[in-house]
């Protein structure tokens, strides 16, 4: 699997409550785009429209001199029952939004986006986030200075 560019800008705030992945429809010069590595998925998030998952905001670099959209709204590929299933839970919790995490190239070499169904996070969630990261690059720290 190899990454092409991930989200974690767009992703501080939020805390993941489950992964998923789904294929992406794009023109040719955006695929060129992606094996460039060219893509900024900072901004963007995922909205449904009748039935369907769409990807906005996502920037794929124009490829050479081409006069294109770089901001087109891109659709997602996933099963149905797998769109049903997204669309219950993100009606059912509160606060819940749906992010692209990643867009990567799997073993087939197909181009496929991570999507995360994601809930924002309060003042004192974030906070906890913090210590728990701090805590974390310590503990990384003592051991790398004991071994």
């Amino acid at each position: 699997m190899k990454v092409i560019s991930e989200n974690r800008k767009g992703l501080y705030g939020y805390k993941i409550i489950e992964k998923h992945e789904a294929g992406i429809s794009l023109l040719g010069w955006e695929v060129k785009s992606a094996r460039a590595q060219t893509v900024n998925l900072t901004n963007s998030y995922i909205f449904f429209k009748k039935g369907e998952l769409f990807l906005c905001n996502a920037n794929f670099a124009k490829y050479m001199l081409l006069k294109v959209e770089e901001d087109r709204d891109r659709k997602l590929l996933m099963h149905k029952k797998e769109i049903i299933r997204l669309k219950n839970k993100l009606d059912r919790l509160s606060s819940t939004t749906i992010k692209p995490t990643k867009i990567y190239f799997n073993n087939k070499s197909k181009i496929k986006v991570e999507i995360a169904l994601v809930q924002g996070m309060n003042r004192a969630d974030k906070r906890e986030d913090l210590k728990k990261r701090d805590n974390e690059k310590y503990m990384q720290k003592v051991k790398s200075n004991y071994l």
